[in-house]
């Protein structure tokens, strides 16, 4: 039990100078914040602790206080003051370190044909729905086993599973968006829900129903992004809703019919990441394509809504040297870009915040883990939330192959280190959503902090 010190909590400061300098304060096993008290001091392992409202709140830190009691010993008599000299002040809390956060306390993982192999390749957060979406066939919380064919909705608050959404594919879901209405899903499927749809589909987020909505492709979608009053769909298809779309598309969210201004010509390859700004000024586009509107462009193309107009050379954008993976347009109109490629090569390998003239405001490139033969691993990843980036890599970061989750400074593109999970595995996340209330991390990894995570993890509220 905590053996608190009985002295008034109006009299805090004063009381707690003449306790510790007594060094009564103590206690059997370490107080918790929030259990119920009468009154008095104690302390827990990193906390002086006080009871106030019938509770015991954290005060101060242990060093903050035994440099009170410091203070309190030279004194004449304990508890007075000396004439003529002023009463100490006390010395006030110190800063709460940052906890790190708690993943959702409900784990499942992603199941691929009954083995531990489940891929997490997109995400989306809907209200408070995490829709995870991938290369598995059913999910698990280590003991229950619920068939799921590459996608499944979970609760964002407690990671549990939401039963009453079902809508199984017969490929791979590489793409998920939302206007908050509906959920918007792409990728190698051409059957979801018992409906026929060809590598794209809307679907109603609380039951997984296929709307009505047909916007069949003719290949494989990749990408997926929502505007104010548009879905931007990329990938390796030619036509969509039966007509000549190379590539890249849109289409109007309240009509649902595909929009006949963007309409770029895209050859060679495939749109990978697609991005439209804030705005809805431009649309950037990523991948390995060859060409656009006839004209020799690789890796990277920032575009007009009106007219698939290419606004940069793919070459324009400072050190790119391979396209980068994913693709997010910040809130001030900058471009985030999560850069692979081949690891030698200069450019590659890091995360970069572009400019609007292409030029770098920075970029965070991991170092190799110890006793590595490679250089480093791909930003594979990034999501904007309120100013702060969060980044996924592949093979480890600062020396440490764990460190695959991100957190970096918005403005300079430092490392946060408050936010540090352990991720097995080599591969990594894929992709990043979320707000505020929730971080949604989906890849290829079967652990994070020695617990079960195969292929996403939630963290609410986002750290």
């Amino acid at each position: 039990m905590v053996r608190p010190v009985g002295v008034r909590r109006s009299s805090a400061a004063i009381a707690l100078v003449l306790v510790v300098a007594a060094g009564v304060l103590s206690a059997c096993q370490p107080a918790k914040v929030g259990a119920k008290c009468r009154k008095g001091f104690a302390r827990d392992s990193r906390y002086v602790l006080v009871c106030k409202k019938g509770k015991w709140s954290r005060m101060m830190t242990i060093a903050d206080y035994l440099r009170l009691v410091a203070a309190a010993k030279n004194q004449t008599t304990p508890g007075s003051t000396p004439p003529g000299s002023t009463p100490p002040s006390p010395t006030p809390p110190g800063p709460t370190p940052p906890t790190p956060p708690a993943p959702v306390p409900i784990a499942w993982s992603l199941v691929s044909n009954g083995a531990g192999d489940g891929i997490g390749y997109a995400s989306a957060l809907v209200g408070s729905t995490a829709f995870v979406g991938g290369a598995f066939s059913s999910v698990t919380d280590g003991t229950n086993v619920r068939a799921r064919g590459g996608l499944a909705a979970f609760d964002a608050k407690t990671g549990a599973l939401k039963d009453g959404f079902v809508a199984n594919t017969n490929g791979v879901v590489k793409a998920l968006a939302t206007d908050g209405a509906y959920l918007y899903v792409g990728g190698t499927f051409t059957v979801i829900n018992g409906q026929a749809r060809a590598y794209l589909a809307k679907l109603d987020p609380n039951t997984g129903a296929v709307v009505p909505w047909v916007q069949d492709a003719g290949d494989k979608v990749y990408a997926l992004a929502v505007s104010d009053d548009k879905l931007y769909v990329g990938g390796i298809f030619d036509q969509l809703g039966g007509l000549n779309r190379r590539r890249a598309a849109a289409i109007d969210l309240d009509s649902g019919a595909v929009d006949s201004t963007f309409h770029p010509t895209i050859g060679g390859g495939s749109v990978d990441a697609i991005a439209p700004s804030p705005d809805d000024s431009s649309v950037y586009v990523s991948g390995s394509f060859t060409n656009i509107n006839g004209d020799a462009h690789t890796l990277l193309a920032r575009l007009s809504t009106s007219g698939g107009t290419v606004h940069r050379s793919g070459s324009g954008w400072t050190n790119l040297v391979s396209p980068p993976l994913d693709l997010e347009v910040a809130g001030n109109g900058e471009l985030l870009a999560a850069i692979g490629g081949e690891q030698k090569l200069p450019g590659n390998n890091r995360v970069v915040r572009y400019r609007t003239d292409g030029s770098e405001a920075w970029q965070q490139t991991c170092t190799p883990p110890v006793g590595s033969s490679v250089e480093t691993g791909d930003a594979q990843a990034v999501h904007e939330v309120n100013g702060v980036d969060y980044v996924g890599f592949h093979q480890g970061c600062e020396g440490d192959s764990t460190f695959q989750m991100l957190k970096l400074n918005g403005v300079t593109g430092g490392i946060d280190g408050s936010f540090k999970p352990s991720v097995a595995g080599y591969w990594g996340p894929y992709s990043i959503s979320g707000d505020s209330t929730a971080i949604i991390f989906t890849g290829d990894f079967p652990s994070v902090n020695g617990n079960a995570r195969r292929g996403f993890i939630i963290y609410t509220p986002a750290p």
